[in-house]
Order: structure tokens, then C-alpha cells, then sequence
């Protein structure tokens, strides 16, 4: 009869945490190549999490301007025009934002869709 051991107990918790990173992070990877891809028109979503008065508060006021403008509608050529800021430095606070958890990419099927409704809208 075959018993699992203490330690193999450990090194299946730990490939099964291993393989659900790897998942996450290649979906991310995914999510990546899709923003470099779409580039100034990669469009962002501000998480709700965010709006917390505690996190907008400890936020630096241009960088706390950003993240207010990213509605899931707007790319990232329209926040720079509106802010007056360069595409890169909007680039630079959209990391920021992203490492923090504070934001999300769209990707094209889910921005494709807010676009649709949207158009549906003005309609």
C-alpha cells in the first residue's frame, strides 16, 4: 500500500502553487503583450479598491488626477491630452498604478464590449 508522506504532501502544495502562478503570471504575460500592443490606446479602469479615501489620500495629487480620469472609457492619448502630460509620463504613473493594484487593463474583448455599449449609448 502506497502512503503519502509529510513531504510529499508539502512538494504537491507547493507544485500546485507553482503551476497557479505559472497560470496567472501567463495570462498576465498575455495582458502585457496586449498593452504594448495597443500602446497609447490601451485603455484602463480605476479598481474599486482605489477609490478608498485612505488610498486617495496617501496618492500624490498628479498622480491621484490620473487615476480619477481612468473611467474604462478613456486611452491612454486621451488621459495625456486632458491632463496635459506626455504620453510617457502617463505611461510612468500607469505602472505605478498597476504595480499598487490600483488599476486594470481592458483587454480587447472586455474594451471592445464597454466600446459597443458606449456607442450604443450615443445612440
Amino acid at each position: 500500500m502506497w502512503c503519502v508522506g509529510e513531504r510529499d504532501k508539502d512538494t504537491m502544495a507547493v507544485t500546485q502553487e507553482l503551476s497557479l502562478r505559472y497560470v496567472a503570471s501567463a495570462h498576465l504575460l498575455a495582458d502585457l503583450e496586449e498593452m504594448a500592443q495597443r500602446g497609447i490606446y490601451a485603455i484602463f479602469r480605476a479598481r474599486e479598491v482605489a477609490m478608498s479615501h485612505t488610498i486617495l489620500e496617501s496618492i500624490d495629487r498628479k498622480d491621484r488626477i490620473i487615476l480619477l480620469l481612468l473611467n474604462g472609457e478613456r486611452t491612454l492619448h486621451d488621459i495625456a491630452q486632458l491632463t496635459h502630460r506626455t504620453e510617457l509620463d502617463i505611461a510612468y504613473t500607469l505602472v505605478y498604478l498597476l504595480r499598487r493594484g490600483y488599476v486594470e487593463f481592458l483587454n480587447s474583448s472586455t474594451s471592445n464590449t464597454a466600446l459597443i455599449i458606449r456607442g450604443m449609448e450615443k445612440s
